[in-house]
């Protein structure tokens, strides 16, 4: 009885670290995805839209996230 305890219970751990790590490795491409191309100060850069400040304009391409509140300046 003891023995089975034993094997459920290793299995059991050994699948949550494993899921664990998978859940880790997709929120760290989910976090890379939130990268912005920004125009601040008149250069581009790329920034992560945590790190966007009040006047930054933002390029937004087909199917992203809008990161934050804004006007529209220009589209096609």
């Amino acid at each position: 009885m003891l023995v089975a305890v034993l094997i459920c219970a290793t299995v059991t751990a050994v699948n949550d670290y494993q899921k664990e790590r998978q859940f880790l490795k997709l929120n760290s491409v989910a976090d890379s995805r939130k990268r912005v191309t920004v125009k601040r100060n008149g250069q581009q850069t790329d920034l992560h839209q945590d790190d966007l400040l009040v006047g930054d304009v933002v390029q937004l391409n087909e199917g992203m996230e809008i990161p934050a509140d804004g006007y529209l300046l220009e589209s096609n």
